[in-house]
């Protein structure tokens, strides 16, 4: 599975990709909004995972940049607050999965990501899918 990992702080980052790359996954990093738009247009991740708030601005754009480009792609979401408590980021972002607290563990996002992979929405695509032809016109406006 590709995973895009959103993470400001290297040392976190560092140590999320190298445990997803020692389960198996292919991962690309990423520390700011453009370098995940870059990303998504590169890697075409399956997962991505993000920390929320970005020192003065959010996610945000990229989730809803991948539920254009990569519209299959699982979004987990890492918060420090108790912003958006009620849910409300389930209601914003089409393809938000699962949301996190930070610290997170490792482990737990490993987890999340082997489940991820063997969700039905991320089995091999019969030819022909509708889903293309609709991208394809949609890119073409």
């Amino acid at each position: 599975m590709n995973v895009l990992l959103l993470e400001p702080d290297p040392k976190h980052g560092a140590a999320q990709e190298a445990a997803l790359e020692h389960a198996g996954h292919r991962v690309a990093c990423a520390a700011t909004i453009h370098e995940a738009l870059d990303r998504i247009r590169s890697f075409s991740p399956d997962l991505l995972v993000m920390e929320l708030i970005l020192e003065d601005q959010t996610a945000l754009p990229v989730a809803d940049y991948a539920a254009f480009a990569c519209p299959d792609a699982e979004i987990v979401f890492i918060v420090r607050s108790g912003l958006f408590a009620h849910g409300e980021l389930y209601q914003m972002t089409p393809n938000l999965a699962w949301i996190l607290r930070d610290p997170c563990d490792t482990c737990a996002l490993v987890d999340l990501a082997d489940h991820a992979e063997q969700c039905p929405r991320h089995a091999a695509k019969p030819s022909g899918s509708p889903i293309e032809p609709a991208r394809r016109a949609v890119a073409a406006r």
